[in-house]
């Protein structure tokens, strides 16, 4: 079996499995919300994404961050070298995350690309807590967006200046998802297998108010 297939089987266990879970929840009584972007959605998160990178790539040309005809053009190679293995550690940070609330690698924690959406993912199969799920969410943006630009500033140096905007770009889906989870403030959440958002479940008890969510 080729590696086409296997992912593609490992797909088709994680949507059934999914779908076993969203049975149960609604078994015990629980409020079903499906929280995820749009195909085109998805589509304008990728153009924002390119926008900003391109414009970044447009300003470290022009001398803002470092001229490329001064005999120091071999800093973008290392700069793009560092944001490539940037992304698999995206999404390890994701994991990381998800991980230090509690979640176990081998049985929640699953790797992929998605070749029509054109994103890296990291999935956690285990449902979460508002909070576990946000942990897991802006992890990597704190990280590899705000902490690398705090470091840049700190130290001075442009590379991860750079490196900090290229990171903040590519975590605007996170922030979206972040910004749904707000408004959303379910009891808790089953992240997507294949879509980017979450299905929000709401506990219907006397406990909780199923129309204000709980507090994350």
């Amino acid at each position: 079996m080729d590696d086409y297939s296997k992912r593609s089987l490992e797909n088709e266990k994680s949507k059934i499995e999914f779908a076993l879970k969203i049975k149960d929840f609604k078994r015990r009584g629980f409020k079903i919300e499906d929280c995820f972007f749009s195909e085109r959605t998805v589509k304008r998160i990728i153009n924002v994404v390119v926008f900003v990178v391109s414009f970044a790539v447009t300003l470290f040309a022009m001398n803002v961050y470092k001229p490329l005809w001064d005999g120091k053009s071999y800093y973008i190679f290392p700069i793009f070298f560092l944001f490539i293995v940037a992304m698999p550690l995206h999404e390890l940070i994701h994991a990381i995350g998800f991980i230090m609330r509690g979640k176990r690698w081998k049985e929640n924690i699953r790797f992929g690309i998605s070749i029509k959406k054109m994103i890296a993912y990291c999935h956690c199969s285990a449902p979460m807590s508002c909070m576990d799920y946000l942990i897991g969410i802006i992890l990597p943006f704190t990280v590899l967006g705000v902490g690398l630009f705090v470091v840049s500033i700190v130290s001075g140096s442009k590379v991860l200046l750079f490196l900090s905007i290229l990171n903040a770009a590519v975590s605007i889906g996170d922030l979206m998802i972040l910004c749904l989870l707000f408004k959303k403030r379910p009891s808790f959440v089953l992240d997507h297998p294949t879509e980017i958002g979450f299905v929000a479940l709401y506990e219907q008890s006397p406990e909780t108010d199923v129309n204000s969510g709980a507090t994350c």
